[in-house]
């Protein structure tokens, strides 16, 4: 008997799938989502049991999500990118198996309460939509542990997402953000934090205390300044401040001793310290648009470094530190003001592209 009702549950599903196969091709007429070539391209996979675990919708030109999608309760992973939603009706609730759900590229403007429902749900993409808020019950999601909200309009976030305390991706970059949860710092477990192009003009002390961030970015918002409590991310190997009007930096930067990734584009900085001979492990250096014309020698000591951009500076000649850099495998000095740049990088062995 229940050797029939498997084989009686797998049929069931199969026919669901062929139901929602031509589905598919009524909305995407192309074809453009393969629903003809599903199992080769594993568009929709089966666990050993006969039930749909995972399943890709993406550029399908959906405008709703076919009703037979909600049929599949040991669904795993939903991907349904470069589509044209534009709600995730309440039935979202019964995929309370769903670990991974990528929504980016929609026409999203709200999520509905129910996805307080999905607990096992650790992966959650909403980038480039348009959400201009979120629901309180986000909060709910106690798996999560990678929240992908960059290109989108809000203006603010509740605060429930301080009870996110599995969070390590928080994505947050183009958006009109200037304030973050009172609480930021109960997501002890954040690692990578992209506030870039908001409106910050400061941020709150708690950001600080985010010991295990590794990665960084402030870049396009209103900052004038960083506080010396930077110096509390021991951790970070990426920090990237592109276009922040900063004319100096904390002296605490240049104990970051695992700093990898440094982006200073775009600002007003016209010198740097001796301290920067500390960033050992750092490979990439952007400081180009500011007003250098001089290195400190202790720039030599970055026996790391593989990338080195300091174009569209205040350059007279090769700086003489630049020889001693022996990892270095990428420079641009274009944009200066000297006009011999080009040969003197060739007389150190250096390409002039």
């Amino acid at each position: 008997m229940k050797s029939n009702l498997k084989v009686a549950g797998q049929l069931q599903r199969k026919r669901i799938v062929k139901q929602l196969q031509r589905q598919l091709r009524h909305w995407d007429p192309d074809r453009q989502c393969k629903v003809h070539s599903w199992m080769r391209e594993k568009q929709c996979q089966y666990d050993k049991y006969g039930r749909v675990i995972r399943l890709h919708l993406c550029e399908c030109n959906l405008t709703q999500i076919p009703s037979e999608v909600w049929q599949f309760s040991s669904l795993k992973n939903l991907y349904l990118t470069n589509n044209q939603l534009r709600t995730l009706p309440e039935q979202v609730s019964r995929l309370s198996s769903l670990q991974w759900l990528d929504l980016e590229n929609n026409q999203l403007n709200s999520l509905p309460e129910q996805v307080r429902n999905l607990r096992d749900l650790q992966v959650l993409d909403l980038a480039n939509n348009q959400l201009s808020s979120l629901p309180g019950e986000i909060g709910n999601l106690s798996s999560l542990d990678s929240l992908y909200l960059g290109d989108n309009q809000l203006s603010t976030l509740p605060e429930q997402m301080e009870n996110l305390r599995n969070l390590q991706f928080l994505h947050l970059s183009n958006n009109q953000l200037n304030t973050l949860p009172a609480k930021i710092d109960n997501l002890a477990s954040l690692q990578s934090l992209a506030l870039d192009n908001n409106q910050f003009s400061s941020l709150p002390g708690q950001v600080w205390n985010l010991r295990n961030l590794q990665f960084l970015a402030l870049g396009n918002n209103q900052l004038n300044s960083l506080p010396a409590e930077i110096g509390n991310l021991s951790e970070l190997s990426s920090l990237h401040l592109r276009n922040s009007h900063f004319s100096s930096l904390p002296r605490q930067v240049w104990n970051l001793s695992k700093l990898r990734h440094l982006g200073l584009t775009l600002n007003q900085l016209s010198s740097l310290p001796a301290e920067i001979g500390n960033l050992s492990e750092l490979q990439w250096l952007d400081l180009s648009n500011n007003q250098f014309s001089s290195l400190p020698a202790e720039i030599s000591n970055l026996s790391s470094l593989r990338w080195l951009n300091l174009s569209n500076n205040q350059f007279s000649s090769l700086p003489k530190e630049i020889s001693n850099l022996s990892s270095l495998q990428w420079l641009n000095l274009g944009d200066n003001l000297s006009q011999t740049l080009e040969a003197e990088l060739i007389a150190h062995g250096f390409s002039s592209n």
